[in-house]
């Protein structure tokens, strides 16, 4: 019977595909009965057709013509047809073109100019900005079936551009072409990353033209733990060597003259009042070090300024006045960098503005050509004296002096100075100085509850482990997180969450728990888990195919070193019968132990628990080793106290 109802459908469309093909307006060629098989296996969407023509006239003006036909399998294409069209200042879209077609390639309907919204690209942290987006939808009711729009974008000045083939996972393509025209050659360079294919060259109408085809090609999903969809797909960038964006001409030859090109966008806007200095001044004490002093301006910084976006023409690489950051108390990440960075030359010390891109697992092989590719900038401070540097991240209430986020630590970063600029890198964060603390005093009942306090110290970076959930939470909330760490079945009962203090090298936190027994009593026998919370291991890994190997890197959150120490007491009445087996675990890139005993004096089960992660990049090679080393700790974490009632 299914046979009959496929072999029926299947005639339905090729009637249907007939009648199409008499049809003016209609696309018989986008017919889903010519898409072959070997495309929409595994496929939720299928580009047609995307032709993108880049042509660069000079160095001040470029367009772009994009053309994208994408046929939609089912319903987990659908954001495929919720079309977003960014444009600002710099950037505008004309001759805008959308039409829906059926599974046979009739033409359904062309969308009218009136369906088009034209709303503010802004979100709650965006305060002046004049980036748009052009917003409308292609939807039909019945899969499969076809979208096409074209569009054309001008570019009133440009740094460089990017193209990738894909626009989501578990997509193919059966035809893709991206086409560069340049006036001048010798003005442009190209590189290319998940993609070996070199481009094609040859000249038309006096321009040269670089040419890439991407046909017949599939991508099924982004790797686990390796970065944003965009890192992983097949990319070209376009680099002219000298630019200019809003009038400002720049030069991207090298990393000297790109700096010197941001260089000049902030010369001479880090200049504050006289009372302004006067209050940032009376912050320091004579007998301060430096890296006293800087931690000092730096909290002063913090607690007076709140972070906005500000995106208004070349106000994305142009940082606001120091004195109006002072003034009104905000900024981006420019401008409170700025104005730290004159609120300490107010007090003698020199620092430096150092562009980053501040994302998970950005490829540094980016960094051999000189470009723009930041979207973040943080400050470097020299520290002769101590032989040391101290980075600021601006834009963080939380951070302490010297302490970086994961997204910008081990990064490398362009350093901006009147002599240009100059590469660097952040420092790594060391699993030694990122802690987690956690002891347990727990009770036991006799039908396998557990109650009591659970301890946190958190230093460094794990201050972060319990302090954000925590703190402006109820504490249900809290019972959520704990929870996500695998402490299930509990309820929080108190907290000191509103007493916690920031700013310090240490935070500690107390938890009042209860958590509930699940089935742990059978007949004269009581199980139960002593690992009552995770201790860093929560991480779940999925198996490969043994036909397929990993191709990515992975991209752990940070290093860390974690102790855990929970001892429970148990019911008068109950003995130990069996306790879980100790495991060590040992790999090149972390550790693992568990160790239980039972303290009989006490009449207590203790257990003693230790994790470190000392390299947050894991080799794709290592993937299995991973993979086990989290499953072996999942499996040990299973075990269970045995208890038995004589």
């Amino acid at each position: 019977m299914q046979k009959i109802i496929q072999y029926s459908i299947i005639f339905f469309l090729w009637c249907s595909y007939s009648m199409v093909a008499m049809a003016g307006n209609d696309h018989p060629e986008w017919s889903v009965l010519l898409l072959p098989s070997d495309l929409t296996d595994k496929a939720n969407s299928v580009i047609r057709e995307h032709n993108e023509v880049l042509t660069i006239s000079n160095d001040h003006a470029a367009s772009a013509q994009i053309s994208r036909t994408i046929t939609l399998l089912n319903d987990q294409a659908k954001r495929l047809s919720h079309i977003i069209l960014y444009y600002d200042k710099l950037q505008q879209i004309q001759n805008i073109s959308a039409s829906i077609y059926d599974a046979t390639g009739k033409h359904l309907r062309t969308l009218k100019s009136k369906e088009w919204l034209d709303v503010p690209a802004y979100s709650d942290i965006s305060l002046m900005t004049d980036d748009r987006l052009i917003v409308f939808d292609l939807v039909h009711t019945t899969y499969p079936y076809t979208i096409h729009y074209s569009y054309t974008r001008n570019y009133n000045g440009y740094m460089n551009f990017s193209f990738s083939p894909f626009l989501d996972e578990y997509q193919s393509i059966e035809k893709s072409n991206y086409k560069v025209l340049c006036s001048n050659k010798n003005n442009l360079i190209y590189f290319c990353e998940n993609l070996e294919q070199t481009a094609e060259t040859s000249d038309q109408r006096n321009k040269s033209v670089w040419e890439w085809n991407f046909d017949k090609a599939h991508y099924t999903e982004v790797e686990v733990l390796s970065g944003n969809f965009y890192d992983n797909t097949p990319q070209v960038n376009i680099i002219p060597q000298k630019f200019s964006l809003d009038d400002y001409d720049g030069s991207n030859e090298t990393w000297t003259s790109f700096g010197t090109w941001c260089y000049s966008l902030w010369k001479g806007r880090d200049k504050l009042s006289d009372e302004a200095i006067t209050d940032i001044v009376a912050q320091i004490k004579p007998d301060m070090s430096v890296a006293q002093k800087v931690a000092k301006v730096y909290r002063y910084v913090q607690d007076r300024n709140r972070y906005v976006s500000i995106q208004l023409g070349i106000g994305g690489w142009r940082p606001f006045n120091a004195e109006y950051v002072h003034k009104n108390r905000y900024g981006d990440c420019k401008a409170l960098t700025n104005y730290t960075m004159a609120a300490l030359r107010s007090v003698g010390i020199n620092s430096y503005p150092a562009l980053i891109s501040a994302e998970e697992g950005v490829p540094t092989e980016r960094f051999k050509y000189p470009h723009s590719q930041f979207n973040h900038v943080i400050l470097c401070v020299p520290n002769p004296a101590a032989k040391d540097t101290i980075w600021l991240e601006c834009t963080s209430n939380e951070l302490e002096a010297g302490q970086l986020s994961p997204i910008c630590s081990n990064k490398p970063v362009l350093l901006i100075s009147e002599s240009g600029g100059k590469v660097a890198k952040t420092p790594a964060i060391r699993h030694q100085n990122q802690q987690l603390l956690m002891s347990g005093d727990m009770q036991l009942d006799s039908i396998g509850n557990i109650s009591g306090t659970l301890a946190m110290k958190g230093i460094g970076l794990q201050q972060s482990y319990f302090y954000y959930p925590m703190s402006n939470s109820n504490l249900k909330d809290v019972a959520v997180w704990l929870q996500k760490l695998e402490c299930s079945n509990v309820t929080v009962t108190h907290t000191n969450f509103a007493e916690l203090q920031h700013h310090t090298d240490t935070m500690h936190a107390n938890l009042q728990l209860q958590i509930k027994a699940n089935r742990n009593v059978g007949g004269k026998r009581l199980f139960f888990s002593p690992a009552i919370v995770s201790v860093g291991d929560i991480y779940n890994l999925p198996p490969i195919a043994k036909n397929e190997k990993r191709q990515k890197d992975m991209y752990l959150y940070h290093e860390f070193s974690n102790e855990m120490d929970i001892s429970i007491k148990i019911p008068k009445g109950w003995k130990v019968e069996s306790l879980p087996d100790a495991v060590t675990l040992q790999q090149s890139f972390g550790t693992y132990s568990a160790q239980y005993r039972y303290d009989e004096q006490q009449h207590t089960v203790v257990l003693h628990t230790t994790m470190a992660m000392k390299q947050p990049i894991i080799k794709a090679a290592q993937y299995e080793q991973l993979r086990s080393f989290y499953e072996q700790i999942r499996k040990n974490r299973q075990q269970t106290v045995v208890l038995v009632k004589p």
